[in-house]
C-alpha cells in the first residue's frame, strides 16, 4: 500500500478503530487535540461525554495527515456541529499525566494542543455516540464532574492569567479646568476618546467629563460621566453610558465602574461587581479598562 492508500483507509476508518483491531487495549500513542470555546459572556463551552457522564472540553485524536487545526475543526463539528472561526494555541499537553486509561480498558499517551476561541457559528447537534449534552458555563459555576484528563485545562481556563476587559477606553483630554484653594484641589477634564474590546467597538460622545478632586493629604478622587456610541460583540449598535469612581492608592488608580446600556448582551456582562483600572497611554491620554469581579 502507498501512503496516500493509508491515509484513505484510516481516514475511513479511524486510526484509533484500526489499530484496536490490531492491539486491544494495549498502550498506543495518540495526538490529541482540544478547544475552549468561549461565547460573548465570556463562558466556556463543554460537553457531557456519554462514556462516563462527566463534562470535558470538546477534541479528539488527530488522524493521519492532519494538522494540529485541521483535526480540532474536524472533532469539534464531528461532535457539536459547531464550524470555528479564527484559533489562538492555549496550553500543550505532555508528560505522565498523559497517560490515559478509558473506561472501556483502552490505554494510550496522548499527548497534544488545545486550542481557545471565541468565533464560531451554527447550531449546537450532539453527537449521539459520543455526547450527552453541550452547555456554556461561567468561571464560577463550574460542574463538580469535570473530566479527569480535562480538569486542569478547565482550571488554568477559569484562574485566567488576565482577565478579559469588557471594556477597553481610550481617552484624550481635550481641555481641562484646575482650581487650587486653602489646600483644596480641583481638576476638571473635558475629553473625548474610542473603545475598542471584544465586546464592544465605539466612540464617546461629545461632552465626557471627569472630575479630580483632592482635600488636604488626602488621595485623590475622580468622578467621571461620559456616553459611548457603538457597536456590542453581537454586531448590534447600542449606547452605553458609564460613571466611573474611584480613589488613587500607591497600587495605581482602581475605579468602581457603573455601566448602562440597551444591549442586552452587555447589561448581562455587566451585572454584578465591577472594577476598573487606569493607566497612562502618553501625553494627555489614558487606557480605561473596565472588568467583572
Amino acid at each position: 500500500m502507498q501512503i496516500d492508500d493509508y491515509m484513505e483507509r484510516y481516514k475511513n476508518g479511524g486510526y484509533i478503530k484500526e489499530m484496536r483491531k490490531l492491539v486491544g487495549h494495549a498502550p498506543i500513542m495518540t495526538c490529541a487535540c482540544g478547544v475552549i470555546i468561549e461565547n460573548e459572556k465570556g463562558e466556556i463551552l463543554l460537553q457531557q461525554r456519554r462514556d462516563n457522564g462527566c463534562w470535558a472540553i470538546i477534541g479528539g485524536s488527530m488522524e493521519m495527515g492532519e494538522t494540529f487545526e485541521e483535526a480540532v475543526r474536524r472533532e469539534t463539528l464531528e461532535e457539536s456541529g459547531l464550524t470555528l472561526g479564527r484559533l489562538e494555541i492555549f496550553k500543550l499537553l505532555s508528560g505522565r499525566d498523559r497517560i490515559i486509561e478509558y473506561p472501556n480498558g483502552d490505554v494510550c499517551f496522548g499527548p497534544g494542543i488545545v486550542f481557545i476561541t471565541r468565533e464560531y457559528e451554527g447550531p449546537i447537534v450532539n453527537d449521539p455516540e459520543e455526547v450527552m449534552e453541550h452547555r456554556f458555563f461561567r468561571k464560577n459555576e463550574l460542574p463538580d464532574n469535570l473530566n479527569k484528563f480535562d480538569e486542569d485545562i478547565i482550571l488554568d481556563w477559569a484562574k485566567g492569567s488576565m482577565p478579559e476587559p469588557i471594556f477597553v477606553i481610550n481617552v484624550s483630554i481635550d481641555a481641562c479646568t484646575e482650581v487650587k484653594m486653602d489646600g483644596e484641589w480641583v481638576n476638571f477634564l473635558r475629553f473625548h476618546g474610542t473603545a475598542d474590546s471584544a465586546y464592544f467597538h465605539g466612540e464617546i460622545l461629545p461632552g465626557g467629563v471627569d472630575c479630580q478632586r483632592r482635600s488636604g493629604r488626602n488621595p485623590m478622587t475622580l468622578s467621571a460621566r461620559y456616553v459611548m456610541k457603538g457597536t456590542d460583540s453581537t454586531g448590534r449598535e447600542c449606547t452605553v453610558f458609564i460613571e466611573n469612581n474611584g480613589t488613587d492608592s500607591p497600587e495605581g488608580m482602581r475605579t468602581k465602574p457603573l455601566v448602562v446600556t440597551d444591549s442586552e448582551i452587555l447589561t448581562e456582562m455587566t451585572r454584578g461587581s465591577l472594577y476598573g483600572e487606569i493607566c497612562g497611554a502618553g501625553e494627555n491620554a489614558v487606557r480605561i479598562s473596565i472588568y467583572r469581579e
